[in-house]
Parts: structure tokens; sequence; C-alpha cells
């Protein structure tokens, strides 16, 4: 390929004129085929008339070929061909419309722009040579909107002969009075591009369109679906000099944001006050607002976690058993589990110093729950520190929440259990606090949470969605919310002022997750472009499946850099980065340790073992049989 770079370089420098086809050359459609954007017309017509047509792809494709018979050309006009057009409308309306669609779905070929770049920077003359309906005026509009600035544009309507009969190409050659040797030609066709013009003499070199994507195949997705066509398209032509991650967030990611905010913008009123909740769903509010901007005053971003909400529950649940219940299910020492419950201050440090309390101790929770001197505490002493200090958290939290003005609450989360909403129902009972989730889990058992108010885009309880939806999360489920987490810490307590929230220290930033984040946005910002072409009543689940095989199945690379992402911030623990095979055989224990402390099983089998392995029904055989189950 760099040998080829090399001699269409050097070739460009030797001559005067370098002449360039344009569609699939210089420029690419952000479609699969040339006539979807006739599709793109009959869509834009019927929406800005009353009187609706149909099937316009099958005429405005019967009407070329009609011209092409009554005209008798090689090539013949765009007037002409409307002329032709067997359809009741406005043919200069639609006429219009398509002139402009193709101008809004054409992008510049990036494998290609590189040699106009250098025979700009060489100052050649630059011309265009394109077998075309259009005439030249219309074709230097699509280019300059595509950023080329090309001095001449030779249109095979404009002349009536084609490039792939060679006729046009001796015009090219009379007009511009140059000798052929001084002429090098790129084109995609083998025909037009390639065999007639070198017959002429002219230096030719056929470009190869063989942007092939790096992650997202066809494949892959139903290419049935419009809007999986112009996805897939865009993805094609869009390539990148950043990371593979950066592509991974564009190629995959990306689709499943846009997908999921489909769901979201058909499940919920427009004057809904849309809440995503920190941290799993930070890219999706960038992403809703970039694709939706006119509903950006309905989307907030709701600093939440389990922790900062545990204090304020049980200062309405002020007795043991929902002490108990807000205990995690992780060995820890008493001041953990007292500062987790944000109840740790110097007077509660003081009362554990002078009672008996193993704090060196790390409790399972049953441990604790059954302590007799534990039970004392809270009855004793944690009870009313509760009520003090569970008091302030209520009313700053209280406070946060008018301040976000809310009408009808529809929390956005990434789901499973639902513990967010059911607390804040309990808490906050004069809020409607409907929610929209990847999926609930089928263990959730909060009577609260009902089909009701809640919502399952993946899988909802047992019902799946797509196949076995759950489990194939649930498998790669940390690191499934870590790819989505915005990096700013987790919410540990509420304050009196704005803003309202404490966030804990973050050690460590994953540069793999900020190029995820930029891939996808970067994807946000270009579909925008095509959002009211879009079929927006429709979402798709192809992405999110393919995401799941990647991480299901993933190649020793991508098990290698998706590992190193941080999974514990506060211990900088990876998602999956096991030691060495030496270092184990002398510490099986620890082994046994880091495997259940991983949040991303089969990346960490396929980084110790690294061989081929159906990394993925073992585990699937562990978690039927509850081994690990979360």
């Amino acid at each position: 390929m760099f040998n080829m770079l090399y001699k269409m370089k050097k070739a460009i420098i030797k001559s005067d004129i370098v002449s360039f086809d344009i569609f699939d050359t210089l420029i690419v459609r952000n479609c699969i085929s040339p006539s979807d954007i006739f599709d793109i017309v009959e869509k834009r017509y019927n929406e800005l008339t009353n009187k609706k047509i149909t099937n316009f792809k099958e005429l405005r494709l019967e009407a070329s070929k009609k011209a092409k018979k009554l005209y008798l050309q090689e090539e013949v006009n765009i007037d002409e061909i409307y002329t032709c057009l067997n359809l009741d409308a406005d043919k200069k309306l639609l006429k219009k419309i398509e002139f402009y669609t193709e101008c809004d779905y054409c992008v510049f070929n990036e494998s290609v722009k590189e040699l106009y770049l250098f025979a700009k920077k060489n100052n050649k003359r630059i011309i265009c040579v394109s077998d075309m309906y259009f005439d030249k005026n219309k074709l230097k509009k699509i280019l300059d909107n595509c950023g080329y600035e090309i001095d001449e544009i030779y249109s095979s309507c404009e002349f009536r002969c084609k490039k792939s009969t060679g006729k046009l190409f001796k015009e090219v050659l009379k007009i511009e009075s140059i000798k052929n040797k001084k002429i090098v030609h790129f084109g995609d066709a083998e025909k037009g591009d390639f065999l007639f013009p070198k017959l002429l003499n002219i230096k030719t070199f056929l470009i190869r369109n063989n942007n092939i994507n790096q992650f997202l195949l066809k494949n892959d997705i139903n290419l049935d679906f419009f809007n999986n066509k112009i996805i897939y398209s865009m993805i094609k032509n869009k390539k990148n000099n950043v990371d593979e991650f950066y592509q991974f967030g564009y190629e995959v990611l990306g689709p499943i944001c846009f997908n999921f905010c489909l769901w979201l913008k058909n499940s919920i009123a427009n004057d809904s006050n849309k809440i995503f909740c920190a941290r799993d769903m930070k890219i999706f509010q960038e992403f809703y607002d970039t694709i939706f901007p006119n509903e950006r005053n309905l989307t907030s971003y709701f600093y939440v976690s389990r922790r900062s909400l545990r204090l304020p529950y049980l200062y309405k649940n002020n007795n043991y058993e929902a002490f108990c219940e807000s205990i995690t299910n992780n060995k820890l020492t008493i001041t953990d589990v007292l500062e987790n419950l944000n109840l740790l201050d110097e007077d509660v440090v003081n009362e554990l110093n002078n009672r008996e309390l193993n704090d060196l101790k790390k409790y399972s929770k049953n441990e604790l729950i059954n302590n007799d001197n534990f039970k004392k505490l809270y009855d004793e002493f944690m009870k009313y520190k509760i009520s003090s200090l569970g008091k302030k958290q209520y009313e700053y939290l209280n406070s946060y929440l008018k301040s976000k003005k809310l009408k009808n609450a529809c929390l956005i989360d990434m789901g499973w259990k639902g513990t967010t909403q059911n607390i804040l129902i309990k808490l906050f009972p004069e809020y409607k606090w409907n929610s929209y989730y990847f999926g609930i889990d089928a263990e959730s058992n909060y009577e609260l949470i009902n089909k009701e108010n809640s919502f399952g885009y993946l899988f909802y309880k047992e019902d799946d969605y797509i196949k076995n939806a759950q489990i194939n999360v649930y498998s790669c489920r940390d690191l499934f919310e870590k790819i989505f987490a915005a990096q700013h810490g987790s919410t540990i307590i509420y304050e009196k002022d704005e803003p309202y929230y404490i966030l804990e220290k973050i050690k460590k930033m994953d540069d793999t997750r900020n190029s995820l984040r930029d891939g996808a946005i970067e994807f946000a910002k270009d579909i925008y472009k095509y959002i009211d072409d879009l079929e927006i009543k429709n979402n798709s689940f192809d992405y999110v499946n393919l995401l799941i095989k990647t991480l299901l199945k993933p190649t020793l690379k991508q098990a290698k850099i998706f590992g190193e992402i941080i999974n514990d911030n506060m211990y900088e623990r990876k998602i999956a980065s096991p030691k060495s095979k030496i270092f184990y055989l002398k510490n099986f224990k620890v082994l046994k340790k880091d495997f259940r402390e991983s949040g991303w099983k089969i990346g960490f089998m396929k980084r110790f073992f690294y061989i081929k392995f159906p990394y993925y029904s073992l585990y699937k055989f562990l978690f039927e049989r509850k081994k690990f189950k979360k």
C-alpha cells in the first residue's frame, strides 16, 4: 500500500494536470447504494407537501433508462430524466430536494483526500471528470461542500459522452490543450477510469475503495433496516487517526447510544424531565442532547448513588432491619461499614474506641447483623446518630431535587435491581418516578418496581428482548458499566449549597475509556446531520449484540486493553488483570481472590490462559450454578 501511494505521488509530481473521478473517488455517499438517496428524497418530499408520493426510487430509476432511449445520447441530464418521470408530483421541488439530498449525504473520501492535498500542495491544476447527470455547477457545489477546490469540472451530461467510452477524455485533452502523458487520472471504475484513459496513453490509477470497518461488519447488522444502511455507510466512510478504541467507540458504542436514545425518545413524553443518573448514564445524556438539541431543557444529570441515598433512607426508616439491609455484602471492618453509610465522624470514632468491637477484623454481612455488640451499638448510639446526620442529608437531597424543578421525573439508569428508583419512591413519593433502564434483573423483587413505572430496554425481569440478554450482559456486567460510565467519582454525600453533592476523588483516569467516549460522541455529532431522515420510531439491538459478542469472545489484544480499565478506583483494581502464572503457583489463594474480584471473568481467563477456549460456556456453567453470581 505504501509503495502504491509512493507511485501515485510520483505520478502527480511528473504531471501538469491531476484528474479525479468524483463519486466513489473524491467523495463517497453515506448510504449503501446511490439509489438509497431516492428513498430519502421521497421522505423529505412527503414531509413538505400534502400530496404524498410512493415508489419514487423505482420510478426515478426507470425515468433514467427512458431518458437515454428517448434522447439517444450516451448521457442525459437531470432535467431530461425528470421529463420522463411518470409521477404526478411537483417535479421542480423533487429535483431540488434530490440535489440537496446528494449534498447532505456526500462526504470526502479520506483515503483519496491525501492525494488531492498533495496535488494542491505541489500547485498542480486539478480537474474532475465524471459520468453524471448533474452539470458542472451542481457538481462544484457538491465538491465545495466536501471541502474541495477544483479548477475545472467535466460532466458527461454536458458533453453528451462518457468516460466509459473514452470520448469524454478526448474532449478533456482537446479543451485542456495538453499532451496525454502530462495528465494523470484517479478513479474507481475499471472501464471508465482505468481502461479507456489508458488506451489514450493517459497515466491512470485505479482507486480501490476497500474501506472495511474494524468492528462493525455487514453480517453483524440487518441492512434491510434503513437506519442501519446509513449507520454502516457513515462508519465505513469515517476513518480516524486516533486509536482502535476511539474507532470502537464510534462503530459500536455510538450506535448503541443512538438506538437506546431512540427508544427513550419514543418511550417518554416530550414534557417529561429526563434525569440521567450518574455515572453510568453520562454519555447517554451527552448523546441525547446532541441528537435532540430541542429537548436540552428537559434533560439533566443527577448526581446520585446507592451510597448517597443510604443515609437519607435510614433517616426515614430508622430501625435495625433497614440499617442491616443497607450494609453491603463485601467483607469490611466496622469502620468501613459506617463510612460507607456516611455515618463516620469524630463522635462515632470515639464511640467505637470505647466499645468492645474488633475493628481489625473484616466481617461478612451476616456476621455483623448477628453480632450482639453491633446491634447494641445501633440501639444505644447509631440510631440517634442517624437521626441527626440523616436529617441533614435528607434535607440537602430534597433541596437538590427542588433545584431541578421536576415535573414528571423520568429516571434513566443502567438498571439491574432498581435500588435507586425504589429508594427515591419511598423518600419522595410526591414525584412520579418512572424509570427507564438497560435492563431489570429477573431477581429484582422491590414491590414498588413494576411494569407500570419501570421499563427495560434489553430485558425486563423474565422477559428477554434479545436472546439470553440478561446472562450475556451479566457475564461482563462490570465492564459493560465501566465502558459507558463517566470518569468522575461516585456521589458520596450531599451538602447544603450548590452544587449540592460531593464526589469521591479519582486517583487515575483511563485513556481507553476517554477514547471510547470521544468516539461515541463524535458519532452522535455525525448522525445528527441525518436525524430528520432516520426512522425515529425504530431501534436496533444489533449493536448491543456486537458489543456483547466482543466482550464474551474477546481477542487477546482486546482482553489485554479492556482488562486494564480500572474497576475499583479506591484500590486502583483493574477489571481483568491477572498476575503471572509463576506468581500464582506460589500464591494460589491470591489467584482465587483475584478471580473472584475480577469484574470481567471471561477477560481474566483469556489473559491468564492465552489459549482458545469456550470461556463464555465455562462462565455460563458457573453462573447458572451461582458460584459467583452477582
